[in-house]
């Protein structure tokens, strides 16, 4: 792939500093019993929409799914039903995203518009490597539910949703509440021993990186259009921030309440998926990136190792959200 650095910014900046986030406000009271993760993501979903107890589930899946709720009232708000917090949502139109997403700390992220035939995974499945599809590849892009009538920019919901889950892990040992594997004696207790918290994130990284690449290549315009511009700068951030939380999920690096916590999250197929982006696999979205966002990007994001702090390559930590328009 070329150096092109379309993406960057000026200052040693990196693609996705610019990613256009919306402030969600805080629309109830969360759940405070769990971690910081959980209180964030409930705390943010519609007080009209109900909020399940995952208890038996555990704190990761807790997080996820609860942030597919928080989700889905970004992109179904409308300003005629819920004013003020939804007045400016989809470019100030009263109606549906066709994309909301929440990624915490208050940033949601919208999408007005997707190309209108591309409402199916099929096309979709050249664009991802055969070694890079792992079991959510079956359950989300080739399942014949999955495929009929689905925009593959959905699956952007799920792979935010996979990073918040990663992020409730980390914050659950970080507080001292994931209990060790000496200390379980039934692998179905929550929050107990091993799990697979950073798999999803990095899995769902290669099914988005190549919708992308296949509404670029197939809807050209679109893909030029304002909202293309949009989607390409979030998954310049958001592959940054996936990055970052898996690595973090799987060497514990900051602080850390658990000294077992290394062992937690590891050994299953995360660190597999991380070789493979960086090794002969990887080689044809390392061309992608570097033709997009430049080789820097793909040097500070991909091939980095994690820092001392938990991060990834060097790459600075997230914008902080936008203040509140008018």
């Amino acid at each position: 792939g070329g150096g092109g650095g379309g993406g960057t910014t000026g200052g040693g900046g990196l693609a996705g500093d610019n990613v256009q986030f919306l402030r969600w406000p805080v629309q109830r009271t969360g759940r405070t019993d769990q971690n910081s993760v959980v209180t964030d993501v409930t705390s943010h979903k519609l007080a009209s929409r109900q909020m399940r107890d995952w208890s038996s589930s555990g704190v990761v899946t807790w997080a996820h799914e609860e942030n597919h709720g928080t989700n889905n009232g970004i992109a179904l708000s409308r300003a005629c039903d819920d004013p003020p917090n939804s007045r400016r949502l989809c470019n100030g139109m009263c109606g549906a995203c066709q994309l909301g997403l929440y990624v915490l700390n208050g940033r949601a992220f919208t999408l007005g518009t997707s190309p209108v035939d591309a409402n199916s995974m099929a096309p979709l499945i050249p664009y991802v490597p055969t070694a890079m599809r792992y079991s959510r590849f079956r359950t989300y892009v080739t399942n014949p539910c999955a495929q009929c009538n689905t925009r593959p920019v959905q699956l952007f919901d799920e792979w935010v949703s996979y990073v918040v889950g990663a992020r409730s892990a980390i914050a659950h040992v970080q507080a001292g509440r994931w209990r060790p594997s000496r200390e379980c004696f039934n692998s179905n207790v929550p929050n107990c021993g091993r799990q697979d918290a950073a798999d999803g994130a990095i899995e769902f990284a290669a099914y988005c990186v190549s919708t992308v690449a296949y509404l670029k290549e197939a809807y050209p315009q679109w893909s030029a259009s304002a909202d293309g511009r949009k989607l390409l700068e979030f998954t310049a951030w958001h592959l940054r921030e996936t990055f970052a939380a898996t690595n973090a999920a799987l060497t514990c690096t900051g602080p850390v309440a658990n000294a077992d916590c290394k062992t937690l999250f590891s050994g299953f197929r995360a660190e597999r998926m991380l070789a493979q982006w960086r090794g002969a696999d990887g080689a044809r979205y390392r061309q992608w990136l570097s033709r997009w966002w430049g080789d820097d990007y793909v040097r500070r994001v991909v091939m980095a190792t994690p820092d001392s702090s938990g991060g990834s390559g060097g790459v600075r930590p997230p914008p902080p959200p936008p203040p509140l328009p008018p």
